[in-house]
């Protein structure tokens, strides 16, 4: 902000800016706790699967218990590609919340706008949105799992 646009700025529209920069710091901050725990587990599965996959894949030279082994690598499998679409949906979640921010009419201008009381918005349809898509990635982390089985047919 130039020297112009902080002495045209409201209080108003400045507790208006904080109070959406607020709402991102608490969302971020829940959005990353959870996408932690998420990861955590299925690291933790990971070397699970690892530790044991002496087990299952000796079983593969017998007709008898081939399945076992064979059910053994998909899950495996499943498990390290449902690591891959976590860490493509963490990716995408800023880009989405940002394309979110500026279809609702919150660009830089419009921000600056905003804070000198000249702009409005729908600043309730963009909280909304961003919430929405919130909801929408922490349910992908913690399907993503079964996305990865779905996918391999394990």
């Amino acid at each position: 902000m130039t020297k112009d646009d902080v002495a045209d700025a409201t209080l108003g529209g400045c507790f208006l800016l904080s109070i959406f920069g607020l709402i991102s710091w608490v969302v971020g901050l829940v959005f990353y706790a959870i996408s932690m725990v998420v990861a955590l587990g299925r690291s933790v599965q990971l070397y699970v699967y690892a530790a044991f996959s002496p087990i299952p894949i000796s079983l593969l030279g017998f007709e008898e218990t081939k399945q076992i082994g064979i059910g053994y690598l998909k899950n495996f499998a499943a498990a390290a590609l449902a690591g891959v679409v976590m860490v493509l949906i963490l990716y995408l979640y800023p880009h989405l919340v940002t394309a979110l921010a500026v279809s609702g009419g919150l660009g830089k201008a419009e921000m600056l706008g905003l804070a000198r009381g000249v702009e409005t918005f729908d600043s309730f349809g963009v909280i909304i949105k961003t919430i929405a898509v919130l909801i929408t990635t922490m349910m992908g982390l913690v399907k993503s799992g079964s996305w990865a089985k779905e996918i391999l047919g394990a």
